[in-house]
């Protein structure tokens, strides 16, 4: 109730009110010496500084509260960024142990890959080998032909036409061949 009085005393003050938000100027200025509206401004800071030491002894045990609430949430803040931090470590720690194994099983899948298309070549390469050697030692025309057959869907393999032995092997196989085909037409 106290407290309005004060609030109530300053705003109605001729003089106080001209500070005030909204107040109309007022010609109070000139009715008033300076040495008297200092005096006056004295005594409002006064009155006003004695109201806010009264409302801090009455609200002290609130305020107290209040800044050992703040200091315990600075606490639990701080507990709970160290936990954060942690996680960021921990997930960190995760992620590691995971891209390592996958990078190793990568690397592994890759040779493994390379490792099926040298397998793959090589079949191929004895395969070439085989039907070579059957081609020089028949004498059959439909054997040859049909060998001839299999040796062009060999040579069809695109991993093949990349290796050079191989594809003069193919030329040499095919100029053998024409030339068998010109000897048989004559």
């Amino acid at each position: 109730m106290e407290d309005s009085v004060v609030i109530t005393d300053i705003e109605n003050d001729d003089f106080f009110g001209q500070f005030l938000p909204g107040a109309a100027k007022s010609t109070l200025q000139n009715s008033m010496s300076i040495t008297e509206q200092v005096t006056k401004l004295g005594e409002g800071i006064d009155r006003l500084t004695k109201e806010l030491n009264k409302h801090i002894l009455l609200k002290h045990g609130d305020l107290l509260r209040q800044a050992n609430h703040a200091t315990q949430l600075q606490e639990v803040l701080n507990t709970m960024n160290a936990h954060v931090q942690n996680l960021f470590a921990n997930a960190e720690r995760l992620k590691m142990q995971i891209h390592r194994p996958y990078h190793t099983l990568e690397q592994h899948t890759r040779i493994l890959g390379r490792l099926h298309l040298a397998s793959h070549i090589l079949r191929q390469v004895n395969r070439i080998q085989q039907l070579n050697r059957r081609l020089s030692n028949t004498n059959d025309y439909i054997q040859k032909a049909s060998i001839l057959q299999e040796l062009e869907q060999i040579a069809a393999d695109t991993e093949l036409s990349d290796i050079d032995a191989i594809a003069m092997e193919l030329r040499n196989i095919r100029k053998d061949t024409l030339y068998t085909m010109r000897l048989e037409t004559m």
